[in-house]
């Protein structure tokens, strides 16, 4: 049994969906994830880390982990052509490294995101955390942060 916070986000229900059908194990055993640390999220102990994320895109939209159940959203379609997970190349990323030094000072301020996060992120020595793409969510939509060029329709 398990016990749920509301609100839910869209991706955290489809996952709740198969474990109350009793599927996740087999759902994840399919797509080589552990299962754990799946449940772990589909419960709500834990945000769901970049990295499943990038695991689950053909199965959930990435835009769907960051939208709360009856919060209005707008999802930019793709269709996945990569398995390779590769976050440097993605649109959002490309796009957030054209930011000039001082830019990254003042994204700082407006957003209340630490400026040596956004440096490192910048560089490439980080890969933003889930609640640093929710900060950024003003500038870029969730989705684009797991999307490659060629993916977008």
């Amino acid at each position: 049994m398990y016990v749920i916070k509301e609100p839910l986000s869209y991706g955290q229900r489809l996952l709740l969906n198969l474990v109350d059908e009793r599927r996740l194990r087999s759902f994840c055993t399919e797509r080589e994830i552990p299962f754990h640390y799946t449940y772990r999220v589909a419960t709500g102990k834990q945000t769901p880390p970049p990295t499943l994320i990038w695991s689950l895109r053909d199965y959930i939209h990435p835009a769907l982990w960051f939208y709360d159940e009856g919060e209005p959203y707008e999802i930019i379609p793709f269709q996945v052509k990569r398995k390779e997970e590769n976050p440097n190349k993605t649109i959002a990323m490309k796009d957030f490294r054209e930011y000039a030094f001082q830019d990254l000072k003042d994204l700082s301020k407006k957003h209340s995101i630490k400026f040596y996060t956004l440096y490192n992120i910048h560089i490439g020595k980080y890969v933003p955390s889930f609640l640093a793409i929710k900060q950024f969510m003003k500038l870029y939509k969730p989705e684009l942060w797991f999307m490659y060029a060629e993916e977008k329709q």
